[in-house]
């Protein structure tokens, strides 16, 4: 059965490096350390083994969850596949999420709502191109539905309201080109935040009419 040669600090803050039989095994935090009382000398059997490099790999994959998190919201399936990305193993990672979830860390009908108030303060658009964010962050079609009508409530607006903001935002950096090259590029600018061809048409014909007024 191995021993544990050595256990030394390592450059990473909180970490402790491990040997087993005089070779490397790995990093682990400072934490697990302390709370299985390991020192040099220890033997340690299969089971001792395995059970620490599950714990290990749970750790590694709960302190990288919080550092995203620590980021941005996330939605569920956002953090799911930052952990695949990153190289965690399945199942710690998916008990790291559970974990997230149960400290509140982790709600995509609270995500939902925090994105769609952003998206309405700050790059409005329409109901159907916000839909389309939440689903492809992962947030199901119930939770999104949810939060836009919350949203849309909070701030008192319409998709309307949020069509006629952006194109009177937009129109403004355009009025020093040709009139029927601004017009196409409010057009595809409205059509690519998701607001509806004919009320775009409606509002762009109001702003930047085919004929300059004089």
């Amino acid at each position: 059965m191995p021993r544990i040669t050595s256990l030394t600090a390592s450059r990473r803050t909180g970490r402790v490096e491990l040997e087993l039989d005089g070779e490397t095994w790995g990093s682990l935090p400072d934490s697990i350390v302390q709370a299985r009382s390991l020192q040099e000398g220890q033997i340690l059997d299969g089971t001792e083994l395995e059970a620490l490099g599950t714990e290990v790999a749970l750790a590694e994959a709960l302190s990288a969850a919080l550092s995203c998190l620590a980021y941005r919201p996330r939605s569920r399936t956002e953090l799911q596949r930052h952990l695949r990305r990153k190289g965690h193993a399945e199942g710690p990672a998916q008990t790291a999420i559970g974990r997230c979830e149960e400290l509140g860390y982790i709600n995509d009908r609270a995500f939902a709502l925090s994105f769609v108030r952003d998206r309405i303060r700050f790059r409005p658009s329409g109901r159907r191109r916000l839909m389309s964010e939440l689903r492809a962050r992962g947030v199901g079609a119930a939770d999104a539905d949810a939060a836009l009508d919350e949203a849309f409530g909070e701030f008192a607006v319409s998709e309307q309201d949020l069509l006629y903001q952006s194109a009177a935002r937009r129109a403004r950096t355009l009025q020093s080109i040709e009139r029927s090259a601004a017009r196409r590029r409010l057009f595809g600018y409205l059509l690519r935040r998701g607001f509806a061809g004919a009320d775009v048409r409606l509002v762009v014909d109001e702003l930047l009419p085919e004929s300059e007024r004089p």
